[in-house]
C-alpha cells in the first residue's frame, strides 16, 4: 500500500466563494496534535521514516452548539474526548509528493 501526500497553498477568500457555489456546508472541524518520536538505534530525519502519535479532536456544530466526538468512544462526545493513534511512516518514495510505501 502506498500512502501518497500533496499540500498546496490556498487563498482562504478565494475558496470560500467557491465552496458556497458548490453548496458545500461545515461538517466538523478536526483538531490534530502530533508527538514524533525517533530510534535509539537510527536517526528517523535522515532515513526519511517517521513514528508518530497524533491526538485527534472532532467538533461539530449540532444545533448552533459545538460538540466534541471521539473515534474511540463515542459515548464521551460530550466530555471532550480525542483519538490516540501511532502511526509508522516509511521512507519516502517520491520526495515531491511526499509518497510513502
Amino acid at each position: 500500500m502506498f500512502e501518497v501526500e500533496v499540500k498546496l497553498r490556498a487563498a482562504h477568500d478565494a475558496i470560500r466563494p467557491a465552496l458556497v457555489e458548490a453548496d458545500a456546508v461545515f461538517v466538523e472541524r478536526v483538531t490534530q496534535a502530533d508527538t514524533y518520536y525517533d530510534a535509539p538505534h537510527r536517526d528517523f530525519a535522515e532515513t526519511d521514516e517517521a513514528l508518530r502519535l497524533r491526538r485527534e479532536t472532532r467538533e461539530s456544530d449540532v444545533e448552533g452548539e459545538l460538540d466534541r466526538r471521539s473515534d474511540d468512544d463515542p459515548a464521551q462526545a460530550d466530555q471532550g474526548a480525542a483519538t490516540t493513534k501511532l502511526t509508522y511512516k516509511g521512507p519516502l518514495v517520491d520526495a515531491d509528493s511526499k509518497t510513502r510505501e
